[in-house]
């Protein structure tokens, strides 16, 4: 089943409660969206179940006749991109347009993968008659690594050279009944002539003695400089940045923990306007609990910090379903307040 059908199918499942004069259910109609996407589509359940829960969609199944026109397409996508990233929205284009009865493609925006590729442009061969261009044979390397060769073992030599006369000037200057080096032979017979002895060294003179001057006055130490003006230039209460995304994580598994027990009056205390949408108690209010796992942060940004972790959702049938969700605190608040929450992908399905 394609996207496109299954929008048309979840649409067929509103007109035919219209036609039999039930109300508009949208827990009913979330419950159903896991059935129909199957295997094929999990990866559109869980902003299908979203979509089915909003304002927009609600409105659109209650007019008469429900679904109809394609002016609310753009008004059930913007609903989805304050949610869901851009590529799960191009995702589900197929999908609202068969909501609508709408055909495939009826906005003319096509999704991720749709469109025809542009083909690949010949590579030009030789000219008829003429054999193919052979690549260039690489220069030979052989002598310059030769005289690499040599000029390292001449280094070599001549560092070693240093470093013995080095040595020996050192030896000399250091041991005085050293005796200096030798003239190489000499003028009878060409023997090394022997080396005049060392005089004797004498012990060095004794320093004079200081002349005695005024008694020293000892120093006066300094008091000690106050713990109160050093901290002065230190703004009051500055937080760390481990500190605050301290703050911010607690602040999200606060907002978790009253999910799961439906303490919605906490929640709307933990969250800003921006994320007054996101946490809807019709969507909560089905599941046996609510849990948050290896939530981190991401990053920081002044006083906004970003953490991502993985939502459980626990169903009374025992089922559950884990997804990654990203969420964006500011640290600013007494309490932290949760701004932002986005859907990543499905971990593990129902």
């Amino acid at each position: 089943m394609s996207p496109h059908e299954l929008g048309l199918q979840l649409r067929a499942l509103v007109i035919r409660d219209r036609a039999a004069g039930l109300a508009f259910d949208p827990q009913r109609l979330q419950a159903l969206v896991s059935d129909l996407a199957g295997v094929e589509h999990a990866d559109l359940v869980a902003p299908l179940r979203f979509l089915v829960l909003s304002a927009a969609f609600a409105s659109a199944a209650r007019q008469d006749p429900p679904l109809a026109g394609a002016v609310l397409l753009p008004r059930l996508r913007q609903e989805l991109s304050q949610m869901f990233a851009e590529p799960v929205c191009a995702r589900l284009q197929p999908v609202l347009e068969g909501l609508l009865g709408l055909p495939a493609d009826a906005s003319g925006t096509a999704g991720p993968s749709a469109g025809p590729r542009p083909a690949a442009r010949p590579v030009a061969g030789p000219p008829p008659g003429q054999s193919p261009p052979t690549a260039a044979p690489a220069p030979a390397r052989a002598g310059t690594a030769n005289l690499n060769a040599v000029l390292l073992l001449l280094c070599g030599a001549l560092l070693l050279a240093l470093a013995g006369l080095t040595g020996l000037w050192r030896l000399q200057r250091t041991q005085p009944g050293v005796a200096p080096l030798a003239p190489a032979g000499s003028a009878a017979g060409g023997a090394p002539s022997p080396a005049p002895p060392a005089p004797l060294a004498q012990p060095p003179a004794a320093p004079p003695a200081p002349a005695p001057g005024p008694p020293a006055v000892p120093a006066i130490p300094e008091p000690p400089a106050d713990a109160g003006s050093a901290s002065a230039d230190t703004p009051a209460g500055e937080a760390s940045a481990a500190e605050t995304q301290a703050r911010a994580q607690g602040s999200v598994e606060r907002l978790v923990s009253a999910l799961s027990e439906k303490d919605f009056g906490q929640v709307d205390r933990l969250i800003g306007m921006g994320a007054a949408d996101q946490f809807e108690p019709g969507f909560y209010n089905q599941f046996a609990g609510v849990s948050v796992e290896d939530l981190r942060p991401t990053g920081q940004r002044g006083a906004i910090v970003d953490l991502e972790g993985v939502m459980v959702f626990r169903w009374p049938d025992g089922r559950r379903q884990r997804e990654t969700r990203r969420f964006s605190v500011d640290s600013a608040h007494d309490p932290p307040l949760i701004v932002s929450s986005r859907f990543g992908r499905v971990l593990e399905q129902r």
